[in-house]
């Protein structure tokens, strides 16, 4: 049953994983920005304490 209902609208389904790609994308992208953002404050505040 679920693979008629599947193949009647597989536009639906696969729509449906790009954009659950995209946000899984989107969701890395400002992981790696925060992180990034994180590490050159420590950096500063590790330059700043050492003088």
């Amino acid at each position: 049953m679920f693979i008629v209902c599947s193949l009647q609208q597989p536009a639906g389904f696969f729509k449906g994983q790009t954009w659950q790609a995209r946000i899984k994308f989107a969701a890395i992208a400002i992981a790696d920005i925060n992180q990034q953002i994180a590490l050159q404050r420590a950096a500063c505040k590790k330059a700043s304490s050492t003088y």
